[in-house]
């Protein structure tokens, strides 16, 4: 990752399962100009959050020895907006973890 947009992981159940966690605040970057009659979270940057926790989850799969490159989304929902300033909790599930790229 080149950069952390979480600010720190609650749990994880190692080949298993990730809680993380981020503060939204109105003061984050990218809010500005972004709505700014309706401050709102970029889908994009939840989509960003969501795929950290899960490449950490599947980096610890691997005791971090391996590169955790996320191939593609194919769809995503988002059923509400972000809207700060709020906490978000987000989880992954590791389903399947295999040693092929």
């Amino acid at each position: 990752m080149r950069w952390v947009w979480l600010d720190e992981f609650i749990s994880i159940e190692r080949g298993q399962r990730a809680v993380a966690k981020r503060h939204f605040s109105l003061e984050e970057d990218c809010l500005e100009g972004h709505f700014p009659q309706y401050p709102v979270v970029p889908n994009q940057l939840l989509l960003e959050a969501m795929t950290q926790t899960g490449g950490v989850l599947v980096g610890a799969g691997f005791d971090f020895n391996k590169e955790v490159i996320l191939a593609k989304v194919p769809r995503a929902k988002f059923f509400k907006d972000a809207l700060p300033p709020v906490d978000l909790q987000f989880e992954a599930e590791l389903k399947d973890l295999r040693d092929e790229i």
